[in-house]
């Protein structure tokens, strides 16, 4: 079982965000192998609650 965050853009819409969603599980059911259930909450960037941060924004990528 996989449970995470995604964060996108705070605009778009449900169904949009959900899309993404699916896209990263896909992704994700595609490179690792035998994965039961995938948990995505999609959170809009830069989004914080409770003093928590979620996801990896744009300027947490360092190039390689």
């Amino acid at each position: 079982m996989i449970a995470m965050d995604i964060e996108v853009e705070g605009d778009i819409t449900a169904r949009e965000a959900h899309e993404v969603c699916i896209r990263a599980e896909d992704s994700i059911r595609a490179e690792i192998p035998n994965v039961f259930d995938i948990i995505i909450h999609a959170e809009p960037q830069g989004f914080k609650h409770r003093k928590e941060v979620y996801g990896v924004s744009p300027g947490d990528i360092k190039p390689d």
